[in-house]
């Protein structure tokens, strides 16, 4: 029987008839998916359904086949969308006439040098993302070589930028003084939990434990859930929030003001940021004024690692200069076990 959903902006046909393997594509409309569903499923069942040929494979198809594998369950709606850029970029390609060229040329689109500017380590994202479904292509035997492995880019040096003591009292100031309540919450909650603007922004109260304050992200970066603690100041922030802003019932743990939807912070944030006279600073620099806070109090790399939901250590790698700067303290305290006379 066929059914047909919507996912990001397309309609999806799947059909499941008992004996045949599963079919599935996506359209532009819904009527074009009931068409084809109808189509389709008669064949299936008359025995008249012939499969397309390999030749006839596009890059489209690939990517259809990697969002309804397994592995596309994984896939966040963030992953959804890079493989929606592919599509329309080179989607209607056949598989056995796609090159390397054709993905340095689409790198090279990204990265400015003809069309988009991305951060490198964006790029290098969507490169591995289609690389993956090339993958699954290959291992389906759709094609004989896999034109879109190639050399990641060198990523630059990340941005630092910590704010200090004066700067984030200014800045918690301007918060507490912005017409959206759940601004002050959000970024504290920020603060404490190093997380990022999305994965707070998708909190749901049902994700949360308030009475011991932490909280599950279900939709990350990574596509791994993790926990994050909300305690002390973003705490008592949340709490307050909710009680003066008659927020029950809600769904999400942070919505916008008289609306019960997820926060959009940027507009306050922008205005805050603004009367704290920070306008270099960035939201996701909250998220690095967490970690290195972190690791100048002496937690390990493996503990950052873990609050901020690194994929690896090398990413946590960054902040090492700061966890070697404590490697004093702890030969001082093993001199003052062996030697507490001296």
């Amino acid at each position: 029987m066929a059914t047909i959903y919507q996912q990001n902006g397309r309609y999806r046909c799947q059909i499941r008839l008992s004996g045949h393997p599963a079919q599935s594509r996506n359209f532009a409309s819904k009527r074009a998916a009931e068409r084809w569903g109808v189509k389709i499923e008669k064949q299936l069942k008359t025995g008249n359904y012939s499969p397309r040929k390999l030749s006839q494979l596009t890059l489209g198809d690939a990517i259809d086949a990697y969002i309804t594998s397994p592995k596309g369950e994984l896939l966040t709606k963030h992953d959804l969308n890079l493989l929606e850029w592919w599509r329309r970029t080179l989607g209607n390609l056949q598989l056995q006439k796609l090159k390397r060229a054709h993905f340095f040329e689409a790198r090279d689109r990204l990265t400015g040098a003809n069309g988009e500017r991305l951060a490198i380590a964006t790029v290098n994202k969507r490169m591995a993302l289609i690389a993956a479904v090339l993958t699954r292509a290959l291992d389906r035997d759709w094609i004989q070589h896999h034109p879109a492995r190639i050399r990641r880019l060198t990523e630059k040096n990340q941005r630092e930028r910590i704010l200090d003591e004066e700067e984030r009292h200014s800045l918690l100031d301007a918060c507490k003084r912005s017409d959206e309540p759940a601004l002050y919450p959000f970024v504290v909650s920020a603060m404490i939990s190093g997380a990022r603007a999305g994965e707070l922004k998708n909190l749901r109260m049902k994700d949360t434990n308030l009475m011991i304050g932490t909280a599950l992200l279900s939709k990350t970066k990574s596509g791994r859930k993790r926990s994050i603690p909300l305690r002390g100041e973003a705490l008592a922030a949340i709490l307050s929030y909710h009680a003066c802003a008659n927020t029950s019932g809600r769904v999400y743990l942070f919505s916008n003001r008289n609306k019960n939807s997820a926060f959009d912070y940027r507009r306050s944030w922008d205005k805050a940021r603004r009367e704290a006279s920070l306008l270099d600073v960035h939201f996701h620099d909250l998220r690095h004024l967490a970690a290195s806070e972190l690791a100048m109090s002496g937690a390990s790399a493996r503990e950052i690692q873990f609050l901020l939901g690194h994929a690896s250590a090398q990413m946590t790698a960054r902040y090492s200069h700061l966890l070697n700067n404590h490697h004093v303290p702890l030969g001082d305290r093993l001199n003052e076990r062996f030697f507490p006379s001296r």
